[in-house]
């Protein structure tokens, strides 16, 4: 199986103890993508629903950013 054509899904990790944020985490497969911390759950919740649809979108789209072929260097 590909990088390509492994699962987008996120995860959200509640505070260990009091006083440190809920964590909201983004995996493709088994690798972490981006993480980002949040004050409550719902914050958490609605970050992820965001971000797991864009990169979903992204990636159907394709970056355009990223090189198609080796890169030449610059003079």
């Amino acid at each position: 199986m590909s990088m390509d054509d492994l699962p987008i899904y996120g995860a959200i990790y509640s505070p260990p103890s009091e006083g440190l944020p809920f964590v909201a985490a983004i995996f493709k497969g088994h690798a972490l993508m981006a993480f980002k911390q949040a004050s409550s759950a719902a914050d958490a919740e609605a970050m992820l629903a965001h971000a797991v649809s864009s990169v979903i979108r992204l990636e159907a789209e394709g970056d355009p950013e990223e090189p198609s072929g080796p890169e030449s260097p610059t003079p």
